[in-house]
């Protein structure tokens, strides 16, 4: 099969990287060629500098059919933080043969990334500890550590100076996975390096005994040596979380932060007031916290990575301990006077990865399966056993794969397996279906209503397309596993709502709505209306970016379904007066930012060719806002949908 494509070598740059010069751009090797022989070609350019210690730090790739990028991009791959210049693979949709398709690459170089002249890890701690950085500048000097501490092995390279601060560090800005890493590394340099070699006591050098056994230096060299010790402090405020709300502990603060390597820690406090305790343990991936608080003081507890509900219903005992507690950032803050406190619940955070997850999933699926009456739990277990194996779409079982199935593992190990879990929350089951176009199996999730009664048959119906991932992320267990945790995550608005039924299809990760993704589409609604009957005069279709010009695509195939439809920010190809004309009885609501670029422009196109045909259009332009989804926008299409019927 050839591939034909002609590049036009239109280059520019990110802010502050005129310091390096694009040229030579090639395809498959080749400058320019007439064609090639792979639909998912290598890219490559090369770069000329006349400045000292310079180099590429970031790149990104757009890809079109239009040598002014005037229509939707086929592929842009965003920025990508990576050195990469040859060699760097297409992954966006699959190229179609006898087709000119146009490429562009920008740069930016390792100036002024966040990048310290100095690239030790103790410069970066000290930097960003003591808030030496500028505000925008802490993100990227965040990731150069963390990028430092992987390029060797996860070891740590600080002195006295750094060690005391390192952890502190990661941990304050969302790295504590790293800072675990840290304290758990056994090879030299490390903690635990001298714990393997029989130490008792903190050694002065992180080596002062070699694995033979030999000294690392005679003449200075303690055995018995504070400064590698003040891990500790991070131990008693990180892992165990005990912390000062008020002078003298009169107020606590217990935010412990475990890590499923990590199985047991406790630690004690002696405050003027009396013990402070806080202690946990993993086992069989549940979460199992007690603080004590001693008298005369107050505390605030924060138990990690839990919804108030699930901490509501497997901790009855503290109920009126919990009357007051809230979520705050995906975790529930309880406020407590003196007393001992327990508290039990299946977390992520307890789950240990287990290399054969996908495995046991399918197992303990088509075992729950076996057993299961209800036919949409049923269904929903082999589902999730199905996608699991599947492999026919070309994504092989990723290492990220095994890491989400180990939690989906836990999920249904625990409430995942009752039909109340889908019933009285925001979770969806799982349906599968082959596809009429080439027999594979494709997937979307499917809401039921609150207080669901399967013989009611006038519920709405909602369905939501998805924005576009692209590439790796078209993997339907990317998409399929991720609401599947032991925490509620990426639900989108009508699946809390619960108003009526809802599905999302997956459409092969989306491919613009068009071939076999617009056939997934119409399949699921076949699928759907197979199992279920809905009230016909409240079908609602919506979607966010890539699924606001799905939506905009699909509903010109299916107008007499439809009550309304709601575009958001939809990213959209050329659409014409013809096409808007389509929509003069049915409602539309479209929403987008104003600095979307040429996605404000094209809708604002559609907004006017809409009008000019006499559609009822109801439309924002939210200011200051770029290409960003919105809860709140979303809510008021939500409520618009609400009060629209089909006469």
């Amino acid at each position: 099969m050839n591939i034909i494509l002609s590049f036009l070598l239109f280059i520019s740059a990110f802010a502050n990287s005129q310091k390096l010069t694009l040229y030579d751009l090639s395809c498959e090797h080749l400058t320019n060629p007439i064609g090639i022989e792979t639909a998912q070609p290598r890219l490559g350019r090369k770069i000329r500098t006349s400045v000292q210690n310079v180099m590429q730090s970031a790149y990104s790739i757009r890809d079109s059919d239009h040598p002014n990028f005037t229509s939707d991009l086929i592929w842009d791959s965003q920025k990508v933080n990576s050195s990469d210049s040859i060699l760097v693979l297409y992954e966006g949709p699959i190229l179609e043969s006898t087709r000119r398709y146009y490429w562009q690459v920008k740069i930016c170089d390792n100036h002024q990334t966040g990048r310290i002249s100095s690239d030790s890890q103790t410069a970066y701690v000290l930097a960003l500890m003591f808030d030496l950085l500028p505000e925008e500048k802490k993100l990227k000097a965040v990731n150069h550590l963390v990028k430092n501490i992987k390029k060797r092995g996860n070891h740590l390279s600080t002195g006295f100076l750094g060690t005391p601060f390192i952890c502190h560090v990661l941990s304050e800005n969302d790295k504590t996975d790293v800072a675990y890493d840290l304290l758990l590394r056994e090879t030299f340099p490390s903690w635990l390096y001298p714990v393997k070699m029989g130490a008792t006591t903190i050694w002065e050098r992180w080596d002062g005994m070699k694995p033979d056994s030999t000294f690392q230096n005679k003449d200075m060299n303690s055995f018995n040596h504070y400064a590698y010790g003040a891990i500790g402090d991070w131990m008693y405020r990180v892992v165990a979380g005990i912390e000062i709300g008020a002078p003298g502990y009169k107020e606590i603060v217990l935010q412990p932060r475990p890590d499923p390597r990590l199985e047991y820690a406790k630690a004690t406090l002696n405050s003027r007031y009396g013990e402070v305790v806080s202690e946990w343990k993993i086992d069989k991936g549940k979460l199992m916290m007690n603080f004590t608080v001693p008298p005369n003081t107050t505390a605030s507890i924060v138990l990690p990575k839990v919804q108030l509900a699930k901490i509501k219903k497997s901790n009855k005992w503290a109920n009126e301990v919990l009357e007051n507690a809230k979520e705050v950032d995906g975790n529930v803050i309880v406020e407590v006077g003196s007393g001992n406190y327990r508290f039990t619940y299946n977390t992520s955070l307890a789950v240990k990865v287990l290399k054969d997850a996908p495995q046991k999933l399918v197992k303990l699926m088509q075992a729950l399966s076996e057993k299961e009456k209800n036919p949409l739990l049923k269904r929903h277990f082999e589902t999730v056993a199905r996608f699991t194996a599947d492999t026919t779409h070309g994504f092989e079982i990723s290492e990220k794969n095994i890491e989400e199935a180990s939690r989906v593992l836990n999920y249904f190990q625990h409430e995942g397996s009752q039909w109340e879990t889908y019933i009285n929350g925001p979770r969806p089951l799982m349906m599968s279906f082959k596809s009429s176009v080439d027999g594979k199996h494709s997937y979307y999730w499917l809401f039921l209503p609150r207080n669901f009664n399967k013989n009611k048959k006038d519920y709405p119906f909602y369905i939501e397309l998805h924005g576009s991932g692209g590439g790796k992320n078209n993997n339907p267990r990317k998409m399929l596993y991720h609401p599947l945790q032991p925490e509620v995550a990426g639900v989108t608005s009508q699946g809390h709502r619960k108003e009526g039924l809802f599905i999302y299809p997956w459409a092969r990760g989306d491919k613009w709505y068009r071939d076999v993704a617009e056939a997934d589409v119409f399949d699921a609604l076949e699928d759907f209306d197979k199992t279920f009957k809905t009230d016909p005069r409240r079908q609602y279709l919506y979607g966010f970016s890539m699924g606001g010009g799905g939506t905009f695509h699909i509903a010109q195939k299916s107008l007499d379904r439809w009550a309304a439809i709601g575009i958001y920010s939809g990213a959209i190809k050329d659409p014409s007066e013809a096409e808007a004309s389509k929509f003069k009885s049915l409602p539309v609501w479209m929403t987008w930012g104003e600095l979307e670029s040429r996605l404000t422009e094209v809708n604002r196109k559609l907004k006017n060719m809409f009008v000019e045909a006499g559609v009822d259009v109801e439309w924002t332009e939210v200011k200051s806002v770029g290409h960003k989804y919105l809860g709140e926008y979303q809510e008021k299409l939500m409520d618009w949908l609400t009060k629209q019927r089909k006469e």
